[in-house]
């Protein structure tokens, strides 16, 4: 394919882009001869006195002497740097210049574009490409005849062994299949021989166990046999002996614990008595240790229970001092005559207790309390 008259008119370039930068201060001037197109993209406030942070400075610039124009206008901590898109063309001559307080940097990058390329290279360039293209052609041209060839030549050959391979394989397994057929029948009459033996070993042996000596295993026997055929009709009836038997000892065993617990019901209320004060207590155990004293320290073990049976609190060790105030009055009161080794029941009515509110939400109001109390050191 050539191109046409209207595109060989058309020059390629190639381009490329070199970074360009210059400071500008207020006192001088600055002039720059470009060499090849400039694109200015930048320009940034740089060193500014302190006592002029109020004031503007102002690029300035001129081409080739000519008029001179305002690219931009800046002021400290408000607009320091401004973004410009300015090109200047290639044999210029730029002068810029800074007008107030401050210096100003400005920044972007040459264009820099290589040599033209002749149309007329181009074109010989392009008959060449052609020309290259049409050989590249042809050898893939070639190259698609001699694969279709050798996919032609790789199907024949692959049709040729499959033909081959069944012969050799049917020829194989007709080899393999006469030994095997041989093999097991001369084997077979070798199985059978030891499995007659097998029984006439086991023959001798039982005709052996028929001496006399054989007569006791046969008793024993017997009378295994028996006591296996016992147990069939004469099972259930001693299950049931041992049942009634098992009954029996529960029954006694039973009667032995409700008498025990009717001794100790008898023996566990030893006193009871009835107080001025309202209170009540029974004596389930009496101590010889020494005696409880007033405003000293006592260490008990207790269990407390609403009048419903329910226990609300107990302990296995608790310690306090006798009649200063640290429990309910109940306590200071049934507890201040008991001796170590003493265990007494507290029938608390609700004055000496918790009174009308209670100890919500485990003991409500007007609740009659029952403790009982051990004495464990004093």
């Amino acid at each position: 394919i050539k191109r046409t008259p209207a595109l060989n008119s058309v020059r390629s370039h190639r381009r490329a882009t070199m970074f360009w930068g210059l400071k500008v201060t207020a006192s001088k001037e600055q002039s720059v001869t470009l060499e090849h197109p400039l694109h200015l993209t930048n320009v940034c406030l740089g060193e500014h006195p302190a006592a002029e942070e109020s004031s503007r400075t102002l690029l300035k610039c001129n081409r080739d002497g000519g008029e001179t124009f305002c690219l931009a206008a800046l002021r400290y901590r408000f607009s320091e740097t401004l973004l410009l898109d300015l090109v200047f063309e290639a044999g210029q001559t730029v002068t810029f210049s800074v007008e107030g307080p401050g210096t100003v940097f400005t920044c972007g990058y040459y264009v820099v574009m290589d040599e033209d390329v002749d149309d007329d290279d181009e074109e010989e360039d392009d008959e060449d490409e052609d020309e290259g293209d049409v050989e590249a052609l042809k050898e893939e041209v070639k190259e698609q005849k001699n694969k279709k060839e050798a996919k032609k030549e790789s199907q024949k050959q692959l049709e040729k062994p499959e033909v081959k391979q069944p012969e050799t394989k049917k020829q194989q397994p007709e080899k393999k299949q006469q030994p095997e057929k041989q093999q097991p029948e001369k084997k077979q009459p070798e199985k059978k021989q030891p499995e007659k033996k097998q029984p006439e070993k086991k023959q001798p042996e039982k005709q052996q166990p028929k001496k006399k000596p054989a007569e006791q295993p046969r008793k024993k026997r017997t009378a295994e046999q028996e006591s296996e055929d016992e147990p069939q009709a004469e099972r259930p009836q001693k299950k049931r002996k041992v049942d009634a038997a098992a009954e029996q000892d529960a029954r006694v065993k039973y009667e032995e614990k409700a008498r025990k617990k009717a001794l100790a019901a008898k023996e566990l209320v030893v006193e009871r008595k009835q107080l001025g004060s309202g209170l009540t207590y029974e004596e389930l155990k009496v101590g010889t240790g020494k005696k409880v004293e007033l405003g000293r320290r006592v260490t008990v073990s207790y269990v407390g229970r609403l009048a419903n049976g329910k226990v609300f609190d107990q302990s296995s060790r608790f310690v306090f001092r006798v009649g200063a105030g640290e429990v309910i009055k109940g306590w200071d009161i049934g507890v201040a005559d008991m001796r170590i080794g003493t265990k007494r029941r507290l029938i608390v009515p609700p004055q000496l207790a918790y009174g009308k509110r209670g100890a919500p939400p485990t003991i409500p109001a007007n609740a009659t309390l029952t403790f009982d109390v051990e004495v464990l050191s004093a």
